[in-house]
């Protein structure tokens, strides 16, 4: 079989699924069917080290000899590599950002989550039905958390909820960078909607163990499923409630 290059960049959440995916392919599909020939798959990753730079560097110095790129995680990282590989006419593959700005005017560039606006939208469908009234978003500073938790006001007004407002919180917080979890004890809305990554999560579940906040939901639109964040507050992670664009029960 002939080789099809495939790269990524990855965090460590990541490079376990490109690893099975690959070895499925080559496994027990024997490749992919390219011209009527099987293929094998070939992947080669590269920490991105967060330097714009060097993800530049990396697309425009392998396209010509790469197949299919897939995209930095961050969303900051993909917009900037998306428009090297769309030079070069190389597929990239997005699969962590759902920013529209990535991908438009470009025909090689592709995305698997559903836009920011609708990231939600099926969750506050069934808490509007489930009777809920009040909504507040807390949101990570990092361009997907603000997009997401950004559609909380369109769609709080879609449903029929009193939108709260957005509380913004640095990135990757820690619990003592949450002492907003206080405000929350004597007005609690019936539902927070947590834009966060893991670290973010795992803190502000603490915060509000801590603080006994018992809202009728706590939304994460990340962490979810994520087995670092379920390890580590296994006793409280079961009641909380994910977002997911391709489990139908999230």
């Amino acid at each position: 079989m002939r080789e099809v290059l495939a790269e990524i960049w990855y965090d460590n959440s990541q490079l376990q699924a490109f690893n099975l995916l690959t070895d499925n392919l080559n496994q027990a599909r024997c490749g992919v069917q390219v011209n009527g020939k099987r293929q094998k798959i070939t992947l080669r990753t590269f920490g991105d080290e967060r330097d714009k730079g060097l993800v530049a560097n990396i697309v425009t110095n392998s396209a010509l000899t790469t197949g299919i790129f897939f995209a930095p995680y961050s969303s900051t990282l993909a917009k900037v590599a998306a428009p090297h590989s769309e030079a070069a006419s190389k597929v990239m593959i997005v699969q962590g950002s759902s920013s529209s700005s990535i991908f438009a005017d470009k025909e090689h560039v592709f995305g698997m989550l559903p836009p920011s606006a609708v990231y939600l939208d099926k969750a506050f469908e069934l808490l509007a039905g489930l009777g809920t009234a009040s909504v507040v978003g807390i949101m990570e500073a990092a361009s997907f958390p603000r997009a997401a938790c950004g559609a909380i006001e369109a769609l709080s007004e879609k449903y029929g909820l009193e939108d709260r407002g957005n509380i913004e919180v640095v990135r990757n917080p820690t619990e003592e960078d949450l002492p907003l979890a206080k405000d929350l004890t004597t007005d609690t809305p019936d539902v927070i909607v947590g834009c966060m990554y893991v670290t973010g999560c795992t803190a502000w579940t603490k915060a509000m163990r801590a603080e006994n906040i018992n809202p009728m939901q706590q939304v994460f639109t990340i962490c979810i499923g994520n087995s670092t964040y379920h390890n580590s507050e296994r006793e409280d992670a079961d009641y909380m409630m994910g977002v997911s664009a391709w489990d139908p029960s999230m």
